[in-house]
Order: structure tokens, then sequence, then C-alpha cells
């Protein structure tokens, strides 16, 4: 099926690998581009207009040519797009930490601000490490994106990926235990 004729299939099938219409991939990839938002910029409504841009320019491509890899191609954007927001605002830096997690309401209170204040900690101690090395771990543990997807996002080489990790992983070990200590 051409190009063409899928674009009159309504976004069906127009990513190979993903199986369905536009819409279930936003429903699929939305929350994960949004919380990734969330993280990179000041506000909450920053973070959701960028996650409608996203997909907008992700729609606009797709009525070009087919997205092999859905997951790293919206990161792909994502980011530019928060190069572009940070460029036109002349804001400097990253937004505060926040949760990124939210805990699940069929917890008890006391688990759920124990859950929440692990969360945090964890984030401080992350916000210590180079931001190449949050990026990754954000990537790879809080969005579970495989190897090769994080390293499409980030243009990088899969190996390449897999060092940052690992350089991560251990800065981040290191981090905790002075933490702790």
């Amino acid at each position: 099926m051409s190009v063409l004729q899928e674009k009159n299939n309504h976004g069906r099938g127009l990513w190979q690998g993903v199986s369905g219409s536009f819409a279930e991939m936003h429903k699929n990839f939305a929350p994960r581009i949004e919380r990734y938002l969330y993280f990179k910029l000041p506000r909450k409504e920053d973070a959701e207009d960028l996650t409608s841009e996203v997909f907008a320019r992700a729609w606009a491509y797709l009525q070009i040519q087919p997205i092999a890899h859905p997951n790293a191609f919206l990161y792909r954007i994502a980011r530019n797009l928060i190069a572009d927001y940070y460029r036109d605002n002349s804001k400097v830096g990253q937004a505060t930490e926040r949760q990124l997690l939210s805990v699940p309401d069929s917890m008890n209170l006391s688990k759920q601000t124990e859950n929440r204040f692990a969360v945090e900690e964890l984030l401080q101690i992350i916000k210590t490490l180079k931001s190449e090395y949050q990026e990754v771990l954000r990537m790879r543990f809080f969005d579970d994106m495989s190897v090769a997807e994080i390293a499409e996002a980030l243009g990088k080489t899969s190996n390449n990926i897999r060092v940052v990790l690992f350089r991560a992983k251990n800065a981040l070990n290191k981090a905790t235990k002075s933490f702790k200590d």
C-alpha cells in the first residue's frame, strides 16, 4: 500500500511495527511524552501544549512517509520542541523537579507518602548527576525505553547508550551511597 493510500486510511498502519490507528498511537505514547516534557519544562501547561505539538508534527510527518520507530521518533520531536521552547522564551536550565510517578489510589495513605518521599529522594539524587546521565536514566527506567529507542531518540549509537547507562548507573550508585551517609 502506498503512502497516499495509507493517508486515506485516517492514520491506520502508517508506522512500521505498530498496528492500529493514530489515535491508538497517541493513547499509547502521549502519557510518556507528556511526563518527559513535564520533567523538562517549568509548567505543566507548557508540557501539555508541547505534547499536543509533538503529535501534530508526527501526524504531519506521517502524511509524507511512515515512521519506523514511533517511540524514538516522538522523543526526538519532544527534545527539539524543548530546545525551541527555551530558545524562544529565553529561559535557562530545567524546571524544578516534581514527582514523576503518581502513586495508585488503591494504596493506603502511609504507603503513598512513603513512596512519594522515596521517589522525591531518588529524583534529588538523579538531579545531582550529569544531564546526559539524568536523561538516559529517565528514558530507560521511568519511560521504559529500550537501548535502541534511546539511541535513536538521542541520535547516538546503541553501544554509546549502553556505555552511558553503565556510567550513569555507577554514578547513581555512588551518589546514593554518599546521600545515605
